[in-house]
């Protein structure tokens, strides 16, 4: 028979056991924190190469939770509790998910699915997101974001300064067609214009067909959030065409310059335009601002010996300042 002692000092201990579960069980989640779930047992196994876990499977849970206080039977469930991702008021967060489905043949990073700005893992993966740098980015503000599922990297936001301009390089989109130098401008399917926001919006310029290469719209000065894994941003000064200058324009875009075997007929005269031309089979200037080629802005060859004047560098003439793309 067992003593009354042992009995008593059995409950005593199976009690201490049970309340050191139950207080190991709770887990405060602070109002700066978001709280990672993690599944040990008695659940499905995920699938080879899945590496977040959803609808009960073990491991690592795509499911986050909120500030509070929470219970659960700690031999089966592990908490891990993680800062919230916080983006100064000058920078952008880059986005890239370790899970998810393939990226696209062809595609360099991964369409923006609805999932409450990255907050909502479980939506994002339901939604058929993609593993691996993303076109979405995350603004200035304050996010809770399932880090075990996402990498977020700060980045500074696109500063065009005065006198400056921005020329956008698109890394990711449909390839330039034959012949472009400079890609057209993304359009809606109803033919018009995709207004991305000064390429702020990189999911509206991929699914406006937007091009991969230079862009033909540039940056005027100011603060932009841009996606720098789609848009490399390349900073050019302003060109400045001096009183008593002028500029010649050469154009990369529009339509092939017309070649022709005669050139325009020589003038003679005193004081009239006159001089050989310098370009044997081609228009040496252009009016039509769609075709390629020199622009026609001041062509200024005197008959008499008088000196040609100088040309500053282009794209412009007059004596202002112009914002072009090089």
């Amino acid at each position: 028979m067992i003593p009354e002692w042992m009995e008593t000092l059995f409950v005593l201990c199976a009690g201490l056991i049970l309340l050191f579960i139950i207080i190991r069980g709770f887990c405060l989640i602070g109002p700066n924190q978001v709280g990672i779930l993690t599944k040990n047992m008695f659940g499905k196994k995920m699938p080879p190469g899945q590496i977040i876990a959803r609808s009960g499977e073990i491991g690592v849970q795509a499911r986050t939770l909120m500030p509070g206080l929470y219970w659960r039977v700690p031999i089966i469930w592990s908490f891990t509790k993680v800062p919230v991702v916080t983006v100064d008021i000058d920078s952008i967060g880059i986005v890239e998910s370790i899970d998810g489905e393939p990226l696209p043949k062809g595609r360099a990073l991964g369409d923006e699915v609805e999932c409450n700005q990255f907050q909502d893992a479980e939506m994002f993966l339901a939604n058929h997101g993609k593993k691996g740098p993303q076109v979405g980015i995350l603004r200035p503000g304050t996010y809770r974001v399932n880090s075990k599922l996402f990498n977020i990297t700060e980045a500074p936001a696109i500063k065009i300064a005065e006198n400056t301009v921005g020329i956008a390089i698109a890394k990711d989109g449909i390839p330039l067609p034959p012949g472009y130098l400079i890609a057209p401008k993304a359009k809606n399917d109803d033919g018009t214009e995709a207004d991305h926001k000064s390429y702020q919006n990189g999911q509206l310029f991929i699914d406006s067909k937007g091009y991969r290469g230079p862009q033909l719209d540039t940056l005027q000065p100011g603060i932009y959030f841009i996606n720098p894994n789609l848009f490399d941003i390349k900073i050019e000064n302003v060109a400045e065409v001096l009183p008593g200058y002028v500029a010649v324009i050469r154009s990369n875009v529009g339509l092939e310059l017309e070649r022709t075997l005669e050139g325009p007929n020589k003038t003679t005269g005193e004081g009239k335009l006159g001089g050989p031309i310098h370009e044997d089979v081609e228009k040496i200037l252009i009016t039509d601002k769609y075709t390629r080629g020199r622009w026609w802005l001041f062509y200024w060859r005197a008959a008499t010996s008088a000196p040609k004047p100088k040309i500053s560098k282009p794209p412009c003439a007059l004596p202002k300042t112009y914002r072009r793309i090089s």
